[in-house]
């Protein structure tokens, strides 16, 4: 039901020789009902369109007036999916007729992927709004094209969150205010690939109760963890790291020479920073494929492989603001671990057990270093080695510290070092 209401009959008496005041329209929607709507959106401003389809929507908005009331907002909730691409077709090939055969045990079918869908319910007028999200099974891949004029490789995986929104139109001398709450964001099976190479991917990255506030540019989380990262980092003999060649326009021209800065770089350098403080970041499970080719043709390669990292870091703080600059400053406790193999020698083991910092970049506390497998940095020694390392296992128990000031670099160790399996050939004529 609707109704509207105005003015029928002559408008208001004015004072004497000002034009007559009309009377406002007023308007009222009891209800409003939305079921199957479509929304496509085409975006040919890229070099590759944005094909996006949404579809299934679903709209209940109740309490409509016009004007808004402060004390009696809209209310409303829905529902909307995202269509997959079209498959593409593969072309029909002929069949030739064979003799019939006993029916074959048939595989098992594959597991339907879960349907996107993003469900909301909130309040509103034109002065504030609350929103309540819910993200279920979101591709990452929707964002492709956008991502494509940056990065080569292509970015996968799923989002599913919980999210709050809530926004406070300015008064007064009150600025706009909007902040965003999460209970939990997950994100799945994250992967950026080229073809059918895997160049980093996480099994799911999970982030718990965060604050973001957008006006005071803040963000906050009480936990971020990180579950069976994996990276191939590698750098090739031109001296380019992999992540160079990922870049659009870089891969090309194989020139590492940084872009001339953009034309508002100026107001970019002196807008306000913003703060990050998430109180505890968990690693498990990472793993590494190192490879530096840097040395040329003919020379040997480092590389090593690291697997079962895991690390934990409490009370991270970016934040480069000078009220946050002492707080900033503190050491956070890490503790770390991980393995790390060459060639076809068992891995040696790296635990370390302290506390680092950020502002200056700093680390302290107990290293415990098992069978470290020095021949793989050989290539990184060749300048001060007259001799071709075959191998040695290099062992620590103690304690390290590492300060980083503007004056010098401060380090100091102190513990029991141990050499094992040494062996090499010498590079004397």
């Amino acid at each position: 039901a609707a109704t509207a209401s105005a003015a029928s009959g002559p408008a208001a008496a004015s004072p004497a020789g000002q034009p007559p005041v009309a009377t406002p329209w007023k308007v009222e929607v009891a209800r409003v009902a939305v079921r199957g709507g479509r929304v496509n959106w085409l975006d040919e401003t890229l070099a590759s369109p944005a094909d996006i389809r949404l579809s299934g929507l679903a709209l209940n908005a109740s309490a409509i007036a016009m004007p808004f009331a402060a004390g009696a907002p809209m209310k409303f909730d829905g529902s909307v999916g995202l269509e997959p691409p079209p498959a593409p077709s593969a072309p029909a090939k002929p069949t030739a007729k064979k003799p019939i055969k006993p029916a074959a045990q048939t595989a098992a079918p594959e597991a339907v992927a879960t349907p996107a869908l993003l469900t909301f319910n909130g309040t509103a007028t034109d002065q504030a709004a609350q929103v309540s999200a819910n993200v279920a099974a979101w591709p990452l891949g929707m964002a492709a094209k956008y991502i494509g004029q940056f990065l080569l490789p292509a970015l996968n995986g799923q989002l599913d969150a919980q999210l709050g929104v809530n926004w406070q139109a300015p008064s007064g001398d009150k600025p706009q205010a909007l902040q965003i709450t999460a209970p939990q964001i997950a994100l799945s099976e994250v992967q950026l690939a080229q073809g059918k190479v895997s160049l980093v991917s996480v099994k799911r990255v999970e982030l718990a109760q965060v604050d973001i506030d957008v006006t005071g540019q803040t963000f906050k989380a009480a936990r971020l963890q990180l579950i069976e990262p994996k990276a191939k980092v590698d750098r090739d003999s031109d001296k380019r790291w992999m992540y160079e060649r990922w870049m659009v326009g870089r891969a090309s021209s194989g020139s590492a020479s940084a872009p001339p800065p953009p034309t508002d770089a100026a107001p970019r350098a002196s807008a306000p920073s913003w703060s990050v403080a998430v109180q505890d970041v968990q690693l498990e499970g990472g793993a590494m494929s190192f490879s530096d080719k840097a040395f040329g043709d003919g020379h040997k390669p480092v590389a090593f492989e690291v697997s079962a990292a895991k690390a934990q870091l409490g009370g991270l703080l970016l934040d480069d603001r000078p009220a946050s600059k002492a707080q900033a400053a503190k050491p956070m406790p890490l503790t770390a671990s991980l393995r790390l193999a060459t060639g076809r020698f068992e891995p040696g083991k790296v635990d370390f057990n302290g506390s680092m910092g950020l502002a200056p970049v700093q680390a302290q506390g107990r290293l415990v270093v098992d069978r470290l497998p020095l021949q793989a940095f050989e290539p990184y020694l060749a300048d001060a080695l007259n001799i071709e390392l075959l191998r040695a296992d290099a062992s620590f128990k103690g304690r390290v510290a590492y300060r980083q000031l503007p004056a010098g670099t401060q380090a100091q160790v102190t513990g029991d070092v141990s050499l094992e399996e040494f062996r090499a050939n010498t590079l004397a004529p």
